[in-house]
């Protein structure tokens, strides 16, 4: 049965919920200790089976948008260099935007490399406020 990540998170926690109730059966005395055990058992490998599929197809997603990834991006440092200085620029100012406004992480330009050669864009092409996007 192919299940996706949700639904197998779904039923993960459905499973949990059910194992708590069984420990509140066993509480109440509602159960001896024999069918709590075999009841018990029986969901916690349940839930070992369905977390080790949840990780196989955690696996196989993250291999395939790498994939994915890897051959979109295969031809862009090429269409880099051909770009033009305008939209050199208009990347580099994408990148920080991205890096700093919609994650808002702190960074070192300092430390960074690819800020590094931004501050050389600075003074080689002009600013990319002088650009109109």
């Amino acid at each position: 049965m192919n299940l996706s990540i949700e639904q197998l998170e779904h039923r993960i926690n459905m499973l949990k919920s059910r194992q708590e109730r069984l420990l509140d059966l066993k509480i109440d005395a509602s159960i001896n200790n024999d069918v709590f055990l075999f009841k018990n058992n029986q969901i916690d490998a349940d839930i070992f089976e369905l977390s080790e599929q949840k990780k196989k197809l955690s696996s196989k997603n993250f291999t395939e948008i790498t994939q994915r990834v890897i051959e979109l991006s295969s031809g862009l440092y090429d269409a880099y260099c051909k770009a033009s200085d305008r939209v050199k620029a208009m990347v580099i100012k994408s990148c920080g935007i991205e890096l700093f406004i919609n994650h808002k992480k702190e960074l070192k330009i300092e430390d960074s490399p690819l800020f590094k050669s931004s501050k050389m864009l600075v003074f080689l092409f002009g600013t990319p406020e002088k650009f109109d996007y």
